[in-house]
């Protein structure tokens, strides 16, 4: 009773599963697993037999072969053939003995060939059963040539291009005749064969088996061995397919029932279950599916929805309200990063004027023009780093307009030009680098973006800026190492690399970064942000309006 209090309800289809079809599962597994054994062992007793008829039929064949060829050397051709040093005197005796016995020996269906040799004249002649067993001639000479002379009798079994054989030789003196045998002729062995084509396989080799899943009989008169083989197919009897479709039947009902069960109870419990897990992990748009079971089930889900829904708006309009608040301290701090630049250009234009130089005003005229109509931009869209460079060469125009001597060089990899950039991030340290150059108004600036793969994978465009302007103080640097990117810096100096860094993070998040460093009289500010082109990313989600 404890036991079943420690149940959850979600667990209930699991439970019943286990106690109530394991147990019909496994004694059904066992009567099976039996009737298979007991039908295994059926085969393979018939098997036995069926190896033994072929061992017994290849035996008495063997016999009656052996009969045969005796007869054959009582002839006066044989006695002839054998003794006789002249091999005209063999030949004629040869062919007439092979005339005389071939009706008799060549009834029987497993003998393919017969031989009939006089080693001291090295005189072989033979006759072959079939037409394909002349492509052996050669082999099958180098066996019958390989039996020794003078031997009266002697049985030999050879395998001669993957199939088995044994050769009869009976000799004297200095003749001898021999018969090719086939086993695999033998009627018993191509009845069995034909009736177990498709679940045994016999076949006769030299040697035992090497495989333990194969059997064997030895036929030691001949000297071979009779290997069989056979697949434990089973089928069932009429009596066990009809309790096994009953038990089947039962086994599906009893599931169908349980399934029933779990859908009305268990499974939308579970549903309910699973979403507070979610829920509770602070996913609060996470929702209870809409369930079909039983009324106050589905009531009690609907009243967990409905309650989410209304903490959901609350959170909404909280964060609505203060994500109002930041966006106005967002354009102040865009705004702080450009005053000081329009009143410069003002002011150049207006020297310009009083020395009457219409044209150079002019230029400058256009060139503050382009340049506005960038930074008053909308600075809560992403633009193309082709765009923000495009700003940075107006920029640079308007400076040179103005009687500086500033070298600008860009260094674009691959698909960098229209990767998606933070508005007014370069533009501000290329004004800073020409602001507060230390070498007059010589300056050369050169800008680098490329694409690198970080090690988990994720693709970061990295800007490198580049001036000869004499590199940043070291007051300037140390007092970057000390600032939080995750907040807003007022300081009166340094606006824009601070109003920049505190962008980066709020667009970005700890993904971005800004470096800024010395080589030499170069000043370098490296900027690295995510790769993105088009991105769905939402302009400073990184806020936070807790």
């Amino acid at each position: 009773m404890r036991l079943l209090k420690r149940i959850k309800l979600n667990n209930i289809f699991p439970y019943y599963a286990l106690i109530l079809l394991v147990p019909f599962v496994l004694i059904l597994t066992i009567l099976q697993v039996y009737s298979i054994h007991r039908e295994i062992v059926h085969k393979r007793e018939a098997y036995q037999t069926a190896a033994e008829d072929i061992s017994h039929s290849v035996q008495s064949s063997a016999s009656d072969i052996l009969v045969h060829l005796r007869a054959a050397t009582y002839s006066n051709e044989f006695i002839y053939m054998c003794n006789s040093s002249d091999k005209d005197v063999v030949d004629r005796n040869a062919r007439q003995l092979l005339n005389n016995c071939y009706p008799d020996i060549f009834t029987n269906q497993e003998i393919m060939a017969i031989f009939l040799r006089n080693a001291r004249c090295d005189y072989l002649l033979h006759s072959f059963r079939s037409f394909e067993m002349i492509y052996l001639k050669q082999k099958i000479e180098e066996v019958v040539l390989s039996f020794s002379d003078g031997t009266d009798f002697f049985c030999t079994p050879k395998e001669i291009n993957g199939s088995t054989y044994y050769f009869y030789s009976i000799a004297d003196h200095y003749g001898s005749i021999a018969v090719m045998v086939d086993p695999t002729k033998n009627a018993s062995f191509q009845d069995y064969v034909s009736i177990y084509e498709d679940t045994a396989h016999f076949s006769f080799f030299t040697h035992p088996p090497t495989d333990s899943g194969t059997l064997c009989l030895d036929i030691d008169s001949v000297g071979l061995y009779l290997h069989y083989s056979f697949e434990s197919l089973y089928s069932l009897p009429p009596a066990q397919i009809s309790f096994l479709i009953i038990s089947l039947l039962l086994l599906l009902s009893i599931a169908f029932f349980l399934s029933s069960l779990s859908r009305l109870i268990s499974k939308p419990l579970r549903l309910i279950s699973d979403a507070m897990e979610v829920i509770t992990e602070g996913n609060f748009e996470h929702r209870i599916p809409e369930i079909q079971s039983i009324d106050d089930i589905r009531a009690y889900a609907n009243g967990i929805n409905l309650m989410l829904d209304a903490i959901q708006q609350y959170k909404e309009d909280e964060f609505k309200s203060r994500l109002d608040a930041m966006q106005a301290q967002l354009q102040y701090l865009q705004l702080q990063i450009r005053p000081h630049f329009y009143l410069n250009c003002l002011k150049n234009m207006n020297s310009l004027i009083d020395l009457k130089e219409y044209e150079k005003a002019q230029t400058l005229i256009y060139a503050l023009s382009n340049y506005l109509s960038h930074a008053f931009s909308d600075i809560r869209k992403f633009i193309t780093v082709r765009e923000e460079l495009e700003a940075v060469q107006d920029y640079v125009n308007l400076c040179n307009s103005l009687s500086y001597n500033i070298d600008l060089g860009f260094k674009l990899a691959g698909q960098s030009p229209h990767m998606n950039c933070l508005p007014m991030s370069l533009l501000t340290f290329v004004e800073n680098s020409i602001k507060h150059t230390k070498t007059s108004i010589n300056l050369s600036i050169h800008i680098t973006v490329e694409t690198f793969t970080a090690p988990d994978n994720i693709e970061f465009l990295k800007y490198t800026l580049r001036d000869s302007g004499g590199g940043f103080p070291d007051s300037v640097l140390q007092s970057q190492y000390n600032i939080d990117p995750s907040k807003p810096v007022y300081l009166r100096d340094h606006i824009g690399i601070n109003n920049v860094r505190y962008r980066l993070y709020l667009t970005f998040g700890s993904q971005a970064s800004l470096t800024l460093r010395n080589e030499g009289q170069d000043a370098i500010v490296e900027i690295i942000t995510p790769c993105e082109q088009n991105t769905k990313r939402s302009f400073y989600e990184h806020i936070d309006c807790r």
